[in-house]
């Protein structure tokens, strides 16, 4: 019976989150289940950013905040009610959020976060996967990403204040096997120098004879022959085709004019059959270079992957391993894919071709896998510390593999990427501009709403407090806002005499308010980060987002 029980257990489970294990798989979705979020603060930002990851199934979550529901929470938090007011913000979110998803396991503390920033308690945060700080500013957030930093973990600050917000990731490193990319690339091996090293797929297209002699017309001989022809699977049409084509000219197609003229060539007197006219998309897998060596791309010639450090990601001991294979195995070139698309052919033809991709992707993926576990042993690990199922994930994705370094904060901060700040000061936006009659005065450009951000932070540390708040004088706060502005500027040596100071009183005028549409907005933004960090596939931004809710825009920047 408890057998039963547990198949239908995970039935249900797979059928509740069916639609998104489809996107990640089910090793995603482990990920996912595992993972423990820390969440900072717990108003409108934090809820919805929270609420996007109980759905889904998030592990576990412990919020943290000392703050209390108070009357202006029920207009911009849908996560408390009236009757909570008085009672601890953190534990009625936890609460509610628990309602949606009851397989979620929810922690609270009742505390103020800057009374975990201390020295002796800094501890507390070692246990999270990813931590999330929303309304945080000032020195507590340079000291909790210092510590975080340190300790690997990745952290993501969000501020809403008013009708602007802000999402900054602080993840030293985010290793992607699967990171989905739009342009897919297919690798059938057909180039002639991968086809040398294929000799059991160089046999295959050997193996028909493509009648180039033969005139196809309205004979029953003829008629006879095209019977045959229309079944030839594409790519043996593709790769005899250049074969000939290179005996013929002495070279392969080279500019942009020979290759157009060589697909049409290629299918010269056989346009009216499918198979040959697809042959022809496949002609540039075929006649370009396909990526060799490990200078083609950006991880794999990455030191990291090269020179592995004792205490380095497994991810790097897999990029070292199968760079070894391409070392020593297959002249260069990454492990045969059994990706290969679609094409016309008979189905025994098809069968047999898919059949000669698989058999050499499995020999090579249990060469990448030896080296691997060769690796493994060289750095004093088990040779079983991967397991097979992810070396086989991380072979069938080597292709797309992605690396996403990002600053610190206290680089960003304090050292930052003058150039690149110039360049955002300096570059043309159609947006800033009010109307289609050019009329009005211009908006202003993001990088404005950056450093007014920026700025906060620097105002925080002088009075404890944001701008506009605690009843404090509205023209006070600018005049002291604007000054801290001006300090900053002259501490990372920025010399622009061109900053929006309009974009100061604003900031002063919404003292800090957390309108619940710009949290949810954030709040978005923000789940779809730390799920992108925890699943290890897709990548998020590096490492700044700005969003301007008066004018809904928004840009990343990267100083």
């Amino acid at each position: 019976m408890a057998d039963a029980a547990d198949i239908h257990q995970r039935s249900e489970h797979e059928r509740k989150y069916d639609r998104q294990m489809r996107l990640w798989g089910g090793h995603g979705q482990k990920n996912i289940e595992e993972s423990h979020i820390c969440v900072l603060g717990s108003g409108a930002t934090a809820s919805e950013s929270l609420k996007n990851l109980v759905l889904p199934n998030i592990g576990e979550f412990t919020i943290v905040d000392d703050a209390v529901v108070s009357a202006s929470d029920l207009g911009n938090n849908f996560f408390v009610t009236q009757d909570a007011v008085g009672k601890s913000r953190a534990e009625v979110v936890k609460e509610n959020m628990l309602e949606m998803n009851n397989t979620v396991k929810g922690h609270h503390e009742a505390t103020a976060v800057s009374s975990l920033l201390t020295q002796e308690k800094l501890s507390f945060f070692d246990k999270f996967n990813v931590v999330i700080a929303t309304q945080m500013y000032g020195a507590d957030v340079e000291t909790l990403a210092s510590y975080l930093q340190s300790k690997n973990i990745p952290l993501i600050v969000a501020r809403t204040n008013g009708l602007l917000g802000s999402v900054r990731l602080v993840v030293p490193e985010i290793c992607i096997v699967e990171s989905h990319p739009d342009d897919k690339r297919d690798d059938l091996y057909i180039y002639p120098e991968q086809l040398e090293t294929f000799p059991e797929l160089k046999e295959f297209i050997n193996s028909y004879d493509l009648r180039m002699d033969v005139t196809l017309d309205e004979s029953d001989e003829a008629k006879k022959i095209k019977d045959v022809l229309v079944n030839i699977p594409a790519p043996v049409i593709t790769s005899q085709r250049l074969a000939t084509y290179v005996k013929e000219f002495g070279k392969m197609p080279q500019s942009y004019k020979e290759k157009e003229e060589f697909k049409k060539w290629l299918c010269d007197g056989r346009s009216d059959m499918t198979n040959w006219e697809q042959a022809t998309t496949f002609a540039p897998i075929a006649y370009a270079t396909p990526r060799r060596g490990i200078d083609f791309d950006v991880v794999l010639k990455d030191d990291a992957g090269t020179n592995l450090k004792d205490d380095c990601d497994n991810f790097w001991v897999m990029v070292r391993g199968l760079k070894d294979f391409m070392e020593k195995d297959s002249s260069g070139f990454l492990p045969v894919t059994t990706a290969i698309p679609d094409f016309e052919a008979d189905s025994k033809s098809y069968i047999k071709l898919k059949g000669i991709y698989k058999a050499r992707a499995q020999r090579d993926a249990e060469l990448v896998k030896g080296y691997i576990e060769q690796r493994l042993e060289s750095l004093g690990r088990p040779k079983d510390a991967i397991h097979p199922a992810a070396i086989e994930r991380f072979v069938k994705n080597c292709r797309n593999l992605h690396i996403e370094r990002m600053k610190s904060l206290n680089d960003e901060y304090w050292s930052p990427d003058i150039d690149e700040i110039h360049e955002a000061f300096d570059e043309f936006d159609m947006g800033m501009l009010s109307g289609g009659d050019n009329t009005g005065p211009e908006k202003p450009k993001l990088v404005n709403w950056y450093f007014a951000f920026r700025t906060l932070d620097e105002f925080m540390k002088k009075e404890k407090r944001l701008p506009g708040s605690d009843n404090a004088s509205i023209d006070s706060d600018k005049e002291k806002l604007k000054a801290c502005q001006k300090e900053l500027f002259e501490k990372i040596k920025l010399d622009r005499d061109d900053f929006d100071a309009r974009c100061l009183d604003e900031m002063v005028r919404f003292g800090g308010s957390e309108p619940h549409t710009i949290g949810a907005f954030l709040g978005g933004v923000v789940s779809q980060a730390v799920l992108k960090i925890v699943l290890r596939q897709y990548y998020p931004f590096n490492h700044t987002l700005i969003y301007d809710g008066i004018f809904c825009k928004a840009k990343t920047f990267k100083f």
